[in-house]
């Protein structure tokens, strides 16, 4: 699998019904179970401090992945300043344990390294053991361990491209 088979195309309105779809995945519920999820990326879709991505694989819609840099009001700024945070998921089912999220997930970052970004962040649980071995097999390390106001304890994990 190359990462030349995953595109990226910016969420519109009419992506919200399959995002519907993917929150009440089992797997998907699991790490997003907030309510407000779907509502926070329709206002994502016209601001422009979070960018929304659906993760397309030959053309098929695979994933969500949403990209924010980390600014000086970020729980993780005194880490990362300056990086870019992701956060993403596969949204079938039939897409896990094919290694599709470290494969897309290395092709973002290779796009990032074209665009001169320096870091990018990512922050599973502890025990999201599947999360962590994708973004491990991407290229992230461990940074530290923190704690952000919502999500509780947090593993920061970095790849840095300097």
């Amino acid at each position: 699998m190359t990462g030349t088979q995953y595109r990226f195309i910016r969420v519109g309105y009419h992506h919200l019904p399959l995002l519907r779809r993917w929150f009440d995945e089992p797997h998907v519920r699991q790490w997003y179970s907030d309510p407000s999820a779907l509502e926070d990326i329709a206002d994502h879709i016209e601001e422009m401090d979070v960018e929304p991505f659906l993760v397309l694989h030959k053309h098929n819609p695979i994933a969500y992945l949403q990209a924010y840099e980390v600014d000086g009001s970020h729980p993780y700024a005194a880490n990362a300043l300056g990086a870019i945070g992701l956060d993403q998921f596969i949204g079938p089912a039939a897409f896990l344990g094919r290694g599709h999220g470290s494969t897309f997930l290395r092709a973002y970052l290779e796009q990032c390294r074209e665009e001169d970004v320096t870091s990018v962040i990512v922050d599973p649980k502890p025990t999201n053991r599947r999360a962590i071995a994708a973004y491990l097999k991407a290229g992230f390390a461990p940074l530290c361990t923190d704690r952000d106001p919502d999500e509780g304890s947090v593993l920061l994990m970095e790849a840095r491209f300097s």
